[in-house]
């Protein structure tokens, strides 16, 4: 994989969010659709087809998810802005990515699996990115990556039991175990 865009910061949102967060958000997510797209057609010759306007449904469910379900439960520390951190933004875009599927194909089964690992790997480059970070580094492990892709296909295809704050807790142990591996090869 790639070193990819990521979000340019994390995502802020006091009464509700702007319409250019949500407009460059859409550019995100359109993007890495593309490059997941052109990274297995690189990588097994094979093409991945997306429902019509995934990106944009996509995009949609993210922010009424975040305004409607993680909003609430983030307070905000002394009278500052309520701020998303990325690995909130990391679970939340490959939870919705989970659940919507977006990935078109014939066999049911292949289009859960294509849709779990795009929205693995969106996760991914969102974290990868970060700070310019490069997303292939963050690899934890290949039993890591096999259980965490079981994992996403098998979501309740319910919305509303999203465990965003609990999936954000992997990505940021994930980011620290990148850490503690860098500083380690620095030693």
């Amino acid at each position: 994989m790639n070193k990819r865009t990521a979000p340019v910061a994390e995502d802020v949102i006091g009464d509700r969010s702007t319409p250019q967060q949500r407009e460059q958000r859409l550019v995100d997510i359109t993007n890495w659709l593309q490059y997941f797209q052109e990274d297995c057609q690189r990588e097994f010759g094979g093409t991945v087809v997306y429902a019509e306007n995934a990106a944009r449904d996509i995009n949609h469910v993210y922010w009424e998810t975040l305004e409607e379900c993680v909003r609430p439960r983030i307070t905000s520390q002394s009278g500052k802005e309520v701020t998303v951190d990325r690995h909130k933004i990391c679970s939340l875009t490959e939870l919705i990515i989970a659940h919507q599927s977006p990935v078109e194909h014939d066999d049911a089964a292949k289009k859960i699996d294509l849709s779990a690992r795009l929205a693995y790997y969106c996760a991914l480059n969102i974290l990868g990115c970060w700070d310019s970070r490069i997303a292939t580094e963050l690899h934890v492990s290949d039993s890591f990556e096999r259980e965490h892709l079981t994992w996403l296909r098998n979501l309740q295809r319910c919305s509303e039991n999203f465990p965003i704050f609990s999936n954000a807790a992997t990505w940021y142990l994930v980011e620290r175990l990148f850490i503690e591996r860098s500083e380690r090869s620095v030693a």
